[in-house]
């Protein structure tokens, strides 16, 4: 297997593409496990048998496991804005429609008789959205130095000098 040519793939023209799709894909499927997990009947996540240790984690740390996936959902949307190059207003957005998506995760907990709408796990949420847009913004302002010094990507990267691919 020829890694150079794996990464000159993902990192040349259809490369774009292929992280904005792979962002997308891990975006919906963590928003899709924020919508099952805020909607579920019984808040008890410990009673979940494939959740084992997690599901007593997550309960005892009550608001702070809301913040999780929406870390790992900003970093999928802010890895889009990073790959489409947007601006400050596009990333802007994006936090307040993820704030949203909290909101409406919360808002349909009205409907279920073991659960309640909790305005602190929307600040939660949208902190964890934040820290995920972040961490997206982050490693895209690190690329983009990598970029400046000749380096198209980490893997090319060994003790600062750039390895020749052949």
């Amino acid at each position: 297997m020829d890694f150079s040519k794996i990464c000159s793939s993902v990192h040349g023209e259809g490369g774009a593409r292929f992280w904005k799709v792979l962002a997308w894909s891990v975006g919906v499927a963590f928003i899709l496990v924020l919508f099952f997990f805020s909607w579920i009947p019984d808040p008890a996540l410990n009673r979940i048998r494939w959740l084992s240790g997690l599901g007593a984690w997550a309960d005892r740390h009550d608001q702070l496991r809301t913040a999780v996936p929406l870390v790992f959902v900003g970093v999928a949307v802010g890895a889009f804005l990073v790959a489409g190059k947007k601006g400050w207003k596009a990333w802007l957005i994006a936090l307040l429609v993820l704030r949203e998506l909290v909101m409406l995760a919360e808002f349909g907990q009205l409907f279920l008789p073991k659960r309640h709408c909790d305005p602190v796990d929307v600040v939660y949420g949208t902190c964890g959205a934040g820290v995920g847009l972040a961490l997206a913004w982050v490693a895209g302002r690190i690329r983009k130095g990598w970029r400046k010094r000749g380096l198209s990507s980490a893997s090319q990267a060994v003790d600062g000098a750039v390895v020749s691919q052949e």
